[in-house]
């Protein structure tokens, strides 16, 4: 081999290895950045999420409904609710990060069915941005919906 094709070669390999540093340097980057929204949903977890929840279970069944909190991952919570009304009404509020985004998402569910939904990102999980989202969604939740307008006479 010529000098030119060795120079070349050699060229055409530390392009290589740069590429491939770049790439692992990009993606030890992303597995920081998720990694630290982890790391701040857990923190706000036990600082604000946990206690807030509990407070929302509290004051349900004081009033006669049934609250229980479940944690199927790390990442995700979730308040499972039996609502007395004439017929009980079994619903469920869950926060769950998108470690992705960055963003924490609120979402309630009655009887099986999306009802009310908010998106909170990661570092703003404070107390009264918590609290509201949890009333949203809440509203939502407890509200009987409108009555089905049907072509039924």
């Amino acid at each position: 081999m010529d000098y030119r094709s060795r120079r070349d070669l050699e060229k055409i390999l530390g392009d290589l290895e740069h590429d491939r540093r770049e790439e692992r340097e990009q993606g030890r980057g992303e597995r920081i950045r998720r990694a630290a929204n982890v790391y701040a949903f857990e923190q706000a977890d036990a600082a604000v999420l946990r206690p807030a929840l509990r407070e929302v279970m509290e004051r349900l069944e004081r009033h006669g409904h049934h609250a229980r909190l479940v944690v199927p991952r790390a990442t995700k919570l979730r308040l499972e609710l039996v609502l007395q009304a004439s017929h009980p009404v079994n619903a469920r509020i869950e926060i769950e990060l998108d470690d992705d985004a960055g963003v924490v998402h609120v979402r309630g569910e009655r009887q099986h069915r999306a009802v009310g939904a908010c998106a909170l990102p990661v570092r703003e999980l404070v107390e009264s941005r918590v609290a509201a989202a949890l009333v949203q969604v809440l509203r939502a939740v407890t509200e009987a919906p409108a009555p089905a307008r049907g072509a039924r006479r």
